[in-house]
């Protein structure tokens, strides 16, 4: 598991993987902008991408990308997106990395954007039905499911629905309304079913796309707002966040089995953080 940059009451640039057997952590290269935030991470084979973000300074959306190696522990500057963005999310699918949502001033972002890397190239994609910001997304299947997060002007809403995007016919859909809509969530997809996991509450909840039905699962250890999450061997891992009922920045990782639908403390970041990048990559 890689733990990239986040925020502990200022930018954090520091690469962090841990080991889950052995329980054990060893750091990478910092990321070259030590002082850019709020920007989202996904995986696409040996590569990391972070996209987007602003500087705490000017709080000006970036198009900025970057790009680190975990074979060779080296970053490089990637092709810029054609929108600047920032709390936006992003995913990898069918070889390319797609960027969606997020903010640029005001309201929220529609613009949906995907790069290939064989092209080395951004191209527009449909826009959301409802710009979003500060949600999650993650890939189940041929489709990608954004969950929640804010909209309205200045993001002032809380948004009930959940967003898929079909690549094959470039249309969005609205699909389901999520039980407890949320923000600053995490979202997962494990045999498949979509995890909702993090935010204001401890509250947590799993959905099947097959056969359009929510349920709770057990309640979390902490309330972690803008956590980090992935699947490991078929279990659940929630990294860092913030509790707004302690205060305090969070550097516990809890694990969620869903054999047992329980959650268990298993390790510590090496700082606390919120609004880092979590990703899982496997090593051959």
């Amino acid at each position: 598991m890689y733990v990239i940059g986040g925020y502990y009451w200022h930018p954090l640039c520091e690469v962090h993987i841990w080991d889950p057997v052995s329980d054990t952590w060893v750091q990478g290269k910092d990321m070259p902008d030590h002082a850019r935030e709020s920007y989202s991470i996904s995986v696409l084979g040996a590569n990391i991408y972070v996209t987007g973000g602003y500087r705490t300074n000017t709080v000006e959306a970036l198009d900025t990308v970057s790009v680190y190696n975990c074979d060779y522990d080296e970053w490089s500057e990637g092709c810029p997106m054609i929108t600047a963005r920032y709390y936006h999310c992003s995913v990898a699918m069918h070889g390319c990395i797609y960027a969606i949502g997020g903010y640029r001033g005001g309201a929220p972002e529609q613009e949906t954007e995907f790069y290939d890397p064989l092209k080395k190239k951004w191209f527009p994609a449909a826009r959301m039905i409802q710009g979003v910001g500060n949600a999650t997304a993650c890939v189940m299947g041929d489709r990608i499911y954004v969950s929640g997060g804010h909209h309205g002007y200045r993001g002032n809403c809380t948004y009930e629905k959940i967003q898929v995007y079909r690549p094959d016919v470039n249309e969005w859909s609205v699909i389901t309304i999520t039980p407890h809509p949320e923000y600053g969530l995490c979202s997962v997809s494990l045999d498949n079913m979509l995890y909702l996991v993090g935010g204001q509450t401890t509250v947590a909840d799993c959905y099947s796309a097959e056969r359009d039905k929510w349920r709770p699962i057990s309640v979390m250890k902490e309330r972690r707002m803008e956590c980090g999450a992935v699947v490991i061997n078929d279990c659940i891992y929630v990294t860092g966040g913030y509790s707004y009922s302690k205060g305090t920045y969070l550097q516990s990782i809890e694990k969620y089995d869903p054999q047992l639908d329980s959650w268990e403390i298993v390790g510590t970041l090496p700082s606390p953080a919120r609004s880092h990048g979590c990703v899982c990559v496997f090593s051959v």
